[in-house]
């Protein structure tokens, strides 16, 4: 990774720290309880995040992009279009989280090779290029609750259980990863963190990004990629 200036070193670590929390709050759901019952098809959810997993892992995009949901394609549309067309004051009223995104996007794939992308093929670039192998590499499924078509599973971090959970849905009787209904806390986990900073929000986004890249956001950023 590239290093510049003694500032970002100093903020580095933390910085890294805190992208580490909220990719993972990104992939989580929340951790309201339902009242649900135990499903009596675990193998199904558990194989699905079996699957998501070792795709992850073996950065193969194309097989791991068949166990999410439909909304988490669709979520990954708006962010692309928001990151192509997006004007400044519409991107600075964007979530915390979507803010973020919308601006990760710009930082790090070339204009052209966004343009020419769907959704489904920006999630396929992501898994390809890492973004979120180690998201993956120490986590596992517990107990499997299910409620007509939505399941969630306890989320198990290096063998232990957490009070996370991640969100399954069924689609097509197939069991699928919903990467969106982590949305809501993954912006109050960042205010929070961010808080504690004493920077402003888009400054401190920027930090978090560099520190990510190693590279410093162009002065255009926040200008759409596609002109009117």
């Amino acid at each position: 990774m590239l290093k510049y200036g003694q500032t970002c070193e100093k903020l580095t670590m933390n910085h890294r720290i805190t992208a580490l929390i909220l990719f993972l709050c990104f992939l989580l759901s929340n951790c309201t309880k339902e009242t649900t019952q135990q499903t009596a098809d675990n193998n199904g959810v558990k194989d699905a995040f079996e699957n998501y997993k070792s795709s992850i892992l073996k950065q193969n995009g194309s097989r791991a992009v068949k166990y999410v949901s439909l909304s988490t394609i669709e979520y990954y549309s708006q962010m692309m279009e928001a990151a192509l067309t997006g004007k400044e004051e519409e991107i600075k009223q964007l979530p915390t989280i979507d803010k973020m995104m919308v601006i990760l996007l710009r930082h790090r794939i070339e204009p052209k090779l966004l343009a020419n992308m769907t959704g489904e093929k920006l999630f396929i670039y992501s898994v390809d290029n890492s973004w979120i192998k180690d998201s993956v590499i120490n986590s596992d499924v517990g107990e499997v609750t299910e409620s007509h078509d939505k399941a969630t599973a306890e989320f198990i971090n290096y063998g232990k259980k957490t009070p996370l959970k991640y969100t399954f849905v069924r689609e097509n009787g197939q069991w699928k990863l919903d990467l969106t209904a982590v949305m809501p806390i993954s912006d109050q986990a960042f205010k929070q963190v961010m808080e504690s900073s004493n920077i402003g929000e888009d400054e401190y986004i920027f930090k978090v990004i560099e520190s990510l890249s190693g590279e410093k956001l162009s002065e255009d950023i926040w200008q759409p990629i596609i002109k009117e």
